[in-house]
């Protein structure tokens, strides 16, 4: 049996990092001592007056879930070339963000790093799908 690579073991640590700022992030949005329910059947929840307000909590997480998600492929192809064979998500230094460190993330909520983030996206998400302002446009 082979010992395990630091390399890979690192990347595991790293990932699952960032699924604990990912979890926080939710249980940010849906109080982290909110009930839950294990009903199956959908006309018998008893959460049926907060469902408009819950559903669009999860959206909201979702896409800021996505956009982390997205920041951090482009500031790896903003690192090394996109021929080298990238393998492990790097998620402490996402455009000056550690996404591995959710105190970390609600300090960019509010010192302005989250908007670069999200400018940077919306700019690379756009030249990619090419869509990139000419002079004309700005």
């Amino acid at each position: 049996m082979t010992s395990p690579n630091i390399e890979s073991i690192e990347s595991l640590s790293s990932d699952a990092k960032f699924l604990n700022t990912v979890a926080q992030i939710y249980a940010k949005l849906f109080n982290e001592g909110a009930q839950h329910c294990n009903i199956k059947k959908f006309a018998n929840c008893p959460f049926m007056d907060q469902r408009q307000d819950l559903l669009e909590r999860g959206r909201l997480a979702g896409v800021f879930v996505t956009i982390l998600h997205k920041a951090t492929f482009y500031a790896m192809l903003d690192r090394h070339p996109i021929d080298s064979g990238l393998l492990h998500e790097e998620y402490s230094d996402v455009y000056g963000i550690d996404l591995t460190d959710y105190a970390d993330l609600e300090r960019a909520l509010t010192d302005g790093r989250i908007e670069r983030l999200y400018a940077i996206v919306v700019k690379r998400a756009s030249q990619l799908a090419g869509l990139q302002k000419t002079s004309d446009q700005k």
